[in-house]
C-alpha cells in the first residue's frame, strides 16, 4: 500500500459520501443492511445470547458468506457456527469494551495476535466451512467486535491492498489480515481524521471499523468508475 493509497483513504472521511451510512453503496441494502443492523443491536442488548448469534447467522449469507449448489462459499451448520463462537466467550468478552482508536500500538499488536487465533487457530470460529478464513471470520467478528474489526472481503479490501483476491492462501490471508488491521489503528491514531471520524459516527452511529471499510468501498467503487 503506497502512501498515495493512505492519504487517499484519509481523505474519504472528509467526504459527504460517508455521511449517510454507505448508503450510496447499492450492495448494502435490503437484507445485507437489515440484519446487520439486527446483529448490531442484539450484540449491545445481548450479546453472544440468542438474538445475536441468530441475527450473525442471518446477515453472512446476506453478504455473500453462503450460496447454494455444490460450489461458493457454505456456512456450517448453526449449532456448529453457535458451538465455534461461544467456545471463545471468554475470549471475545475480554475485548468487548476496547475501541481501536484506545489501543497503543503495543496492545494492538497483542489483539491482532488474539485475532489470528481466533479466525485461523485450532479453535477458530468456524463461519464457514470452505477455505473463506479471513472474510467470514472478519464479517463474523465485525458484528461481535464491531469497535475493533472490519469486515474485510477480497473484492474490495483485498485488492485494495494490493492482494490477488483470486489467489489468497491462509499465509496471504493472516498478512492481509495484519495489514488491513495495522493500516486502520494507524489512520485512527492520526488526530485530524480520528476527529472526522469520530463527529460522523456521533452523526450516524456508523463504527470507525466499519467506517474504514466503508472508506476503502467508496474509494475502489470511485476508481472502477472512472478506469472504465
Amino acid at each position: 500500500m503506497t502512501k498515495r493509497n493512505v492519504d487517499e483513504l484519509k481523505s474519504y472521511y472528509y467526504s459527504a459520501n460517508l455521511d449517510n451510512n454507505n448508503s450510496n453503496n447499492a450492495s448494502f441494502d435490503g437484507p445485507s443492511k437489515y440484519f446487520s443492523l439486527e446483529a448490531l443491536k442484539a450484540c449491545e442488548k445481548h450479546f453472544l445470547g440468542h438474538r445475536h448469534l441468530e441475527m450473525i447467522y442471518a446477515v453472512l449469507p446476506a453478504w455473500g458468506m453462503h450460496r447454494s449448489g455444490n460450489s461458493g462459499s457454505k456456512m456450517p451448520e448453526y449449532d456448529v457456527f453457535c458451538k465455534s463462537i461461544l467456545r471463545n466467550k471468554d475470549t471475545l468478552l475480554s475485548l468487548k469494551e476496547k475501541r481501536v482508536e484506545l489501543i497503543s500500538k503495543p496492545e494492538w499488536n497483542q489483539v491482532l495476535t488474539t485475532f489470528e487465533e481466533l479466525l485461523f487457530g485450532n479453535e477458530r470460529i468456524i463461519a464457514s466451512t470452505t477455505k473463506a478464513r479471513l472474510v467470514s471470520g472478519s464479517k463474523t467478528l465485525a458484528h461481535i467486535l464491531p469497535d475493533l474489526v472490519p469486515p474485510i472481503d477480497r473484492h474490495y479490501t483485498a485488492s485494495f491492498f494490493g492482494y490477488d483476491r483470486y489467489n489468497l492462501s491462509k499465509s496471504k490471508e493472516i498478512e492481509l489480515f495484519r495489514t488491513v488491521m495495522q493500516h486502520m489503528h494507524c489512520i485512527y491514531k492520526d488526530e485530524e481524521t480520528l476527529q472526522q471520524a469520530l463527529a460522523l459516527q456521533k452523526k450516524n452511529g456508523v463504527s470507525l471499523p466499519k467506517m474504514f471499510d466503508n472508506a476503502i468501498i467508496l474509494l475502489m467503487s470511485n476508481n472502477n468508475k472512472n478506469n472504465n
